[in-house]
């Protein structure tokens, strides 16, 4: 059996989908395989030889685990519609995997590719240049691919609900669930000291307006101003604002830490030492920074936004979008004042990338 896993993605190394990427493939090459199994892992010629995924994957070349191939075709672009699909054409392979909604046309052989959210179409303001062309792109490859593919993957049962309502229950059959794990590693030993001291409640994330972050900005103030929260606000991720000015809305609060982009390490210890995370977006495909906190057994605010009530642990503070700031507030004192230790062991046992292997490359495993 042949498989080609498109990794053109790599390319995107700090990005979701880029991470997403390497993540499953090198869940893939360490499971037990069949031993007729070839992997053919492709990425675009322009790839950096330097990047975190490239450089991680040299390992398995050396040792025989898959075989290299590029193409000239850069990931999320037009040219691969041209270029990627004439290339696998040829190679006689059994499957043809890609990890995102935009799967290059023309492939003849099984196919499948993954859908991680819906936000373009659900989540107003969020395309905010060539709004209808993108949304109609997105929709006619989703419904393009979902008829022709052997199957699709949706990372939450939410998200597999949000693209049948799309393309219709008669491709239910097709359309499957493979949920995905924590993109860094829960290894204690390899934890540094805290990035802040504690205490401090943690968002991770970017600033787009479906994250709420002005909302977990005047929640955090009813924190301290009239529950008496003792803890900082760190804020992590991309400084680039979109419908409001973050940095000149809390110019003058000295308890909020804008910390922008920081390193995996650093991340992981925000993680590790934080009373809780605080994640209210209006809609996620999945929520990636719930599962890692979740890894270290944190206390976890999520909202009911998407696939976050799907996805929220045991023990977890659930905030509904609707619910008044004053009011979620006042429950979010309640619950950081609870002094329960969680143990989400078996939680964690339910998102691991070994799973998200087996769902979706079951022919592929020993």
């Amino acid at each position: 059996m042949k498989l080609i896993y498109d990794a053109r993605p790599i390319a995107l190394q700090y990005t979701g989908l880029g991470r997403y990427t390497a993540s499953l493939l090198f869940a893939l090459l360490n499971s037990p395989r069949r031993a007729d199994l070839t992997i053919d892992v492709l990425i675009d010629r322009g790839c950096a030889p330097n990047g975190m995924h490239y450089q991680a994957l040299q390992p398995y070349l050396e040792r025989g685990a898959c075989r290299l191939h590029t193409v000239d075709a850069p990931p999320i672009s037009f040219r691969q519609h041209l270029a990627v699909a004439r290339w696998v054409n040829r190679q006689g392979a059994d499957r043809y995997f890609y990890p995102h909604f935009d799967m290059p046309l023309g492939i003849k052989i099984p196919s499948a590719f993954v859908v991680h959210d819906l936000i373009p179409l659900l989540v107003d303001g969020y395309v905010q240049s060539l709004g209808f062309a993108k949304k109609l792109y997105f929709r006619q490859m989703l419904r393009h691919h979902v008829a022709g593919a052997q199957a699709c993957y949706a990372v939450s049962a939410t998200t597999r609900r949000d693209i049948l309502e799309q393309v219709g229950e008669r491709w239910a059959d097709k359309v499957r669930v493979a949920y995905e794990g924590p993109v860094l590693t829960d290894a204690v030993g390899n934890i540094g000291p805290p990035l802040l001291n504690p205490p401090y409640l943690l968002y991770v994330g970017d600033r787009r307006p479906h994250k709420h972050l002005r909302r977990i900005v005047d929640i955090f103030k009813l924190l301290r101003d009239r529950h008496g929260y003792q803890g900082r606000l760190a804020l992590a991720g991309s400084p680039r604002n979109f419908d409001f000015d973050l940095d000149a809305y809390i110019a003058d609060r000295t308890d909020i830490s804008v910390l922008g982009n920081v390193s995996d390490a650093e991340l992981l210890a925000l993680y590790a030492h934080t009373d809780a995370l605080l994640f209210l977006s209006a809609y996620e495909g999945f929520g990636l920074p719930v599962v890692e906190a979740a890894r270290f057994h944190r206390k976890i605010v999520v909202s009911d936004g998407g696939s976050l009530p799907e996805i929220a642990p045991p023990g977890a503070c659930r905030i509904p979008c609707s619910l008044a700031e004053v009011a979620a507030a006042e429950r979010i004192a309640a619950y950081l004042a609870d002094t329960i230790q969680l143990d989400l062991s078996d939680y964690n046992r339910s998102y691991t990338w070994r799973r998200a292997v087996e769902a979706i490359f079951p022919e592929a495993l020993a």
